[in-house]
């Protein structure tokens, strides 16, 4: 079996997007046990919760939000992992 060298932060500088794989992103984990509907509710919450610019009290919808929503329906999954998912920082990228 081949041991794969750890790119060096140069080679991880010029190619920010290697070695991402969207199975890193816990929020894309749950988002197969929804079903249909729930999945395209769960891309618009996405989609608002990037959109709300709100801050505090005055957002509508919240990472915290959608976290509160997913425990309540039985999903294990903590607010820093929808949080890196919002900002692009997840496995999936920065466009999903």
């Amino acid at each position: 079996m081949e041991n794969k060298k750890p790119m060096s932060l140069t080679e991880a500088f010029a190619n920010p997007k290697a070695g991402r794989d969207s199975s890193d992103c816990k929020l894309m984990r749950v988002r197969p046990e929804l079903d249909e509907d729930d999945q395209r509710t769960l891309d618009k919450a996405v989609d608002a919760i990037r959109a709300d610019l709100g801050n505090g009290k005055s957002k509508t919808y919240s990472v915290a939000w959608l976290h509160r929503v997913l425990k309540n329906l039985g999903h294990s999954i903590s607010t820093s992992s929808i949080q890196r998912h919002i900002n692009g920082s997840c496995g999936c990228g920065p466009t999903n």
